[in-house]
């Protein structure tokens, strides 16, 4: 399993992430006022 935060402040980021298979499954503790969520994706095979 591959684990990774991201932020809304990363517009090019998120949808790449989305492409490549991550899911958002939680919210993770604002970092200097920027909230980041919790994406995962598993190993294919």
């Amino acid at each position: 399993m591959f684990a990774l935060h991201t932020s809304e402040i990363m517009r090019v980021a998120l949808p790449m992430h989305e492409r490549l298979g991550f899911r958002r499954v939680s919210s993770a503790p604002a970092i200097h006022g920027v909230a980041y969520g919790v994406s995962i994706r598993a190993p294919d095979g």
